[in-house]
């Protein structure tokens, strides 16, 4: 990927996972959360809305994370070395995702600042469409800091 990167750490009901995304989906993320998914599946449903080629990657990218599991793009979150690689920020920063708590935690995000409401571009095959999207988090959602 030509963008630059960040690493979100999405923690879901049914299990934790980890991912370099570019900066762009952070976007994308928060919209996906507007439908307070549970499930990691789930937020994967909802982000394929704004970027169904994203959330396929990483669907995939996550089934079959290869021997070294941190260093790929995207990995499940299962041990004490998993969580200690998952917490190692990318050159755009590290964001949590905590589905569960309905909070999202920019621990450092160097590029791209996540709002409570914002608009994006949606994309298609992996490109910018010239449609755009809203969102608006609802309030039982936090935004930290």
């Amino acid at each position: 990927m030509g963008s630059v990167q960040v690493r979100v750490n999405v923690v879901a009901s049914d299990r934790t996972a980890s991912f370099l995304m570019p900066v762009h989906a952070l976007k994308m993320c928060a919209a996906a959360c507007v439908s307070n998914p549970e499930t990691l599946d789930a937020f994967f449903t909802a982000l394929g809305q704004y970027d169904p080629a994203l959330a396929d990657d990483l669907s995939s990218a996550l089934r079959d994370p290869g021997d070294a599991p941190w260093e790929s793009r995207a990995f499940p979150v299962e041990s004490a070395e998993d969580r200690v690689a998952s917490q190692h920020a990318a050159p755009g920063g590290l964001v949590i995702v905590n589905l569960t708590g309905k909070r999202i935690i920019q621990v450092q995000n160097a590029v791209a600042e996540i709002e409570r409401e914002g608009r994006g571009r949606l994309r298609r095959n992996g490109r910018p469409v010239q449609v755009y999207y809203r969102y608006l988090l609802p309030e039982a959602w936090s935004l930290v800091p």
